[in-house]
């Protein structure tokens, strides 16, 4: 027997090595590759709705990454062996996707794939999009599809999952978590278009690339791994006591390697803020740099007038109001810096 337990609510293509964690590069390597192979046949137009029709294609379909302290955040709450949903605060804003079987001691791959495959099989079974309107209503969520929107969000770009096997609850439970959390409700799981064929047709994120082979889109820094023709900058000097800065003047272009165990404490060095930016984000380093590096992270208290500004506007008034129903204002996730960015008004920044 096997259920799932979806959400409600609302960094490379080949699986990383993760240090500490348990699971195998070959686990990792399924999880990514069952993800990515649903989302780059949905760009496609490849995937079937319930009825049989297709699912229209999507332009900006994002290739997921895999990203270690997702995993590690996973794998914590599946230690706990419990069936249901860790709190947002815990997940540090991620969105998850829970897969249980009764199997006590189920080969952890093949769980993995069955995950997967049973969470985009919702799309087929229950529909709730059309082929002409992707957007997750709060009708077309209550089909049961938020495994498979979770795991269609365009805007998401990396995973992390962990695996348990819980003898005393005779289950083995899978949990993968997702960044950027998908499932906002009344907003698009993707947009309907052609999938890119070149990099220019990639526009959710800055420095966007196409995979021509998938016709994924993926971020520019996404592909850095480590090897003997990976290296950081190498010209830098010491800076000034008590003074945060890079010492290299191609920091940006090695951004990949600030949260990458083998050059952790050299990017430390040679690229401060950048490595710190890269960090702000980071389930592990999240509640410290919001401690030490607020303005770096865009987590400083904002001023608020108490008469509000003719210029606070939200910049998506179509969309914000359902945003802050649903949490957005709150979220620990996004900085203060992308709430007033976003819903200034709706989220009383201003």
């Amino acid at each position: 027997m096997f259920v799932l337990f979806g959400l409600s609510f609302f960094t490379i293509a080949f699986a990383a090595v993760c240090p500490g964690n348990d699971l195998t590069d070959a686990i990792r390597q399924a999880a990514i590759s069952s993800h990515n192979t649903f989302r780059s046949q949905l760009a496609q137009g490849q995937s079937t709705l319930r009825g049989g029709a297709r699912a229209a294609p999507a332009k900006n379909m994002y290739k997921l990454s895999y990203d270690c302290s997702i995993e590690a955040t996973a794998q914590a709450w599946a230690n706990n062996c419990q069936f249901q949903h860790s709190t947002s605060t815990f997940r540090n804003g991620a969105g998850e996707n829970l897969y249980m079987t009764s199997a006590v001691n189920a080969n952890p791959l093949t769980s993995i794939n069955q995950a997967a495959s049973l969470w985009w099989k919702e799309l087929a079974d229950f529909g709730g999009i059309s082929s002409s309107d992707t957007t997750l209503t709060m009708a077309a969520f209550n089909t049961g599809i938020g495994h498979w929107s979770q795991m269609a969000w365009a805007k998401t770009t990396s995973i992390g999952c962990g695996i348990k096997s819980c003898p005393n609850q005779r289950m083995t439970i899978v949990v993968c978590q997702y960044k950027v959390a998908g499932n906002f409700i009344n907003q698009p799981v993707y947009e309907i278009g052609t999938a890119c064929q070149s990099d220019r047709d990639c526009t959710t994120y800055a420095n966007s690339r196409c995979d021509t082979s998938t016709r994924l889109c993926f971020l520019g820094n996404s592909t850095v791994i480590p090897s003997s023709s990976t290296r950081p900058p190498s010209q830098f000097s010491v800076p000034p006591t008590g003074v945060c800065m890079d010492m290299a003047s191609n920091c940006a272009a090695n951004i990949g390697l600030c949260n990458n165990s083998a050059y952790f404490t050299l990017m430390g060095q040679k690229c401060a803020v950048t490595s710190n930016i890269g960090l702000c984000n980071n389930s592990a380093y999240y509640s410290l740099m919001g401690q030490k590096c607020a303005a770096t992270c865009g987590r400083c208290i904002p001023v608020i007038p108490t008469i509000p500004s003719p210029t606070c506007v939200d910049a998506n008034p179509g969309s914000c109001t359902s945003w802050a129903a649903n949490g957005f204002c709150s979220s620990e996730y996004y900085t203060a810096a992308q709430k007033r960015a976003y819903c200034a008004r709706s989220c009383s920044l201003c």
